[in-house]
């Protein structure tokens, strides 16, 4: 949907409102792709609602750290109602999620979305947290992580950023931020 709905022209201070058409789609749609994997319907409400919220605020213009917590309480309440199960916990994690991370980046890029609660210099990144969560559980798990200064080889991150999570959020910083990186993502 992100390509079928443009952002509006024409300068905006806080995020584009054509986001708020790209969101009410979702929820629109949201009980009705859900329908498919969940047959109780109180259950279904509920879930879309987590799935929904995943994406970022439709008023507020904006997506942070708590939206991308309420994507991890709908995959939660899939494994819950046995939909996913607990034997691909490492796939949803390196697979599905960083799907997800894909879509809302688009979603950020496109409709310029403001971080939701930034804590602007003090935080490493202003849209995301579980992703590095996530993104170092994978590296624990890999026979060359590569060490904590490669974060700053512009050139190591662009390479590690297609097979690791980690990186690949330390890239959307590259892209986002400008100056020395212990200044502005300490």
């Amino acid at each position: 949907w992100i390509d079928e709905i443009p952002p509006e022209e024409g300068g905006q201070r806080f995020g584009n409102k054509a986001f708020r058409d790209w969101h009410g789609r979702l929820e629109q749609r949201a009980a009705g792709l859900l329908a498919q994997l969940v047959s109780h319907s109180a259950a279904c409400l509920e879930v879309s609602t987590y799935l929904t919220q995943s994406f970022g605020n439709a008023m507020r213009l904006d997506y942070g750290s708590g939206h991308e917590l309420s994507f991890v309480a709908f995959l939660t309440c899939l494994a819950m109602l046995d939909i996913l199960p607990p034997a691909a916990h490492r796939e949803i994690a390196l697979i599905v999620f960083k799907k997800y991370m894909s879509v809302v980046q688009a979603l950020v890029n496109r409709y310029t979305l403001e971080p939701a609660g930034s804590h602007g210099v003090w935080g490493l990144d202003d849209y995301r947290f579980l992703s590095y969560y996530f993104g170092s559980a994978q590296l624990v798990q890999t026979t060359n992580p590569g060490t904590p200064n490669d974060v700053l080889k512009k050139d190591k991150v662009e390479e590690m950023q297609q097979e690791y999570i980690y990186f690949w959020c330390i890239q959307k910083i590259y892209e986002a931020k400008s100056g020395p990186f212990f200044e502005h993502s300490p």
